[in-house]
């Protein structure tokens, strides 16, 4: 028997054991919603409205969580939402293995009583995963209102083949051969080393040294680098601190003569999935590619070892350099859910017929594109 109650962030994140146990449970967690990453997140401003939704055994043991937060239009909250903020990649809730439809419904039946903000929205499932593929299965049954309002697929890697038959069928032949010619010029012009964070190493300076290259390169130049927001710097700095404490960050480096020139951060959430979760690499020696040469690294060590089983990429989908070496996607979709009542489903139809004007107006007014002029 399991129900589900709301329970405020600072009462959850005192209960670090049955989330730790939780996130153990699950078929894959969601290492964004772990009590660690939460922990290092909620300082956010996106985390202002922040609540969990629990649901229990009877035991008091934890089969789900989900942090919500208000779902606003146009000032007016209209609903919850899974919590959206600047470090999440994934959106799925933490449940146990082989629970993900009866707390998805525990869930839902909890929302469904809030009459006041009808609609449930969930970005960035993993469509094909555990707790994403189980509740589009139970949403196709046709009980509860809803639509997808967004899906794209984003580059993963997928253990399977080792690296050099994977680069042989993937990844052609002359741009290996490129990648390989630009890692010997690095190499002639001083100590090129690539290596990974000890565990006994404090992570501090190296998420310096990483935020320090963010910070120099474009997103430094347009002001969204990480270190151009003082909460945010501070947030990503506990993120990997604790991840590194907890042995869940893989942290790399590629130097020339003792300067970084690349650096990639993934987080691990313990179960053989992996989140790329930042890449920066020195702009000065961009016509090298240190940031390919350090992904290939990687791509080597990933699916030579046998540790993971996947790592995400975390990218956007037209990502045009990780797009290239990786080959593998996973679908991630948005869904909107309304309660399942004459009312809920009238406000799911209003949505959608809301987002096709849309659709339709910025057609009409988009610029034909100059080849068509004529």
């Amino acid at each position: 028997m399991l129900r589900a109650r709301w329970i405020e962030p600072g009462e959850a994140l005192a209960d670090a054991e049955r989330w730790q146990v939780l996130a153990a449970s699950c078929a894959n967690s969601n290492v964004f919603f772990e009590h660690w990453a939460v922990q290092a997140c909620q300082s956010l401003p996106e985390g202002e409205g922040l609540k969990l939704l629990l649901v229990e055994h009877r035991d008091g043991s934890w089969a789900g969580l989900l942090p919500l937060m208000p779902w606003r239009a146009g000032g007016v909250t209209i609903g919850w939402q899974n919590w959206d903020q600047r470090v999440r990649a994934l959106g799925d809730p933490l449940i146990v293995k082989g629970l993900e439809v009866d707390v998805w419904q525990a869930m839902l039946a909890l929302l469904a009583r809030d009459w006041r903000q009808p609609m449930l929205r969930l970005s960035t499932l993993d469509e094909q995963g555990p707790v994403g593929a189980a509740l589009l299965d139970m949403l196709g049954q046709g009980a509860w209102p809803h639509r997808r309002t967004r899906r794209l697929e984003r580059a993963v890697l997928n253990h399977g083949p080792a690296a050099d038959d994977y680069c042989a069928s993937n990844i052609r032949g002359k741009v290996l051969k490129e990648y390989r010619r630009l890692k010997r010029r690095l190499a002639d012009r001083g100590e090129l080393r690539v290596e990974q964070l000890d565990p006994a190493t404090p992570a501090t300076g190296w998420t310096e040294q990483l935020l320090g290259l963010e910070t120099a390169g474009w997103k430094g130049r347009d002001g969204v680098a990480a270190a151009c927001d003082p909460t945010l710097q501070e947030c990503v700095h506990r993120l990997l601190d604790e991840a590194h404490r907890l042995g869940r960050l893989n942290f790399w480096r590629m130097t020339l003569d003792g300067e970084p020139l690349s650096m990639l951060a993934c987080l691990e959430n313990g179960q053989g999935q992996a989140f790329q979760y930042k890449i920066s690499y020195d702009e000065r020696h961009a016509a090298s590619s240190p940031g390919v040469l350090l992904e290939l690294e990687y791509l080597q060590a990933m699916l030579d070892g046998d540790r993971l089983t996947r790592c995400d990429s975390c990218a956007r989908p037209d990502h045009p350099m990780i797009n290239r070496l990786w080959v593998d996607r996973m679908p991630v979709c948005s869904v909107v859910i309304g309660q399942p009542t004459l009312v809920g489903r009238g406000i799911i139809g209003l949505t959608a017929l809301i987002d096709r004007r849309k659709a339709k107006s910025h057609a009409q007014t988009a610029p034909v594109p100059e080849m068509e002029t004529s």
